[in-house]
């Protein structure tokens, strides 16, 4: 079970890694700061990954406190 719990955390670690790599962002001078493009398309599926990883972690906790 640690494996599991191993890999995916750094499953998730490595999907958040890869949203700062596809983000991209640009100059809005109305607003004098830098704006994320797309910000919807690179949040979404790191969001349902998170959700789905912390689940698995968090039924393992239990399944070791059960035991």
């Amino acid at each position: 079970m640690l494996a599991l719990a191993g890999i995916s955390f750094l499953g998730q670690l490595a999907l958040q890694l890869y949203s700062v790599v596809i983000a991209t962002a640009s100059w809005d001078p109305q607003m004098q700061a830098c704006v994320l493009k797309d910000s919807l398309h690179a949040s979404l599926p790191l969001l349902s990954a998170t959700f789905g990883v912390d689940t698995v972690l968090l039924l393992l906790m239990l399944v070791g406190l059960y035991q």
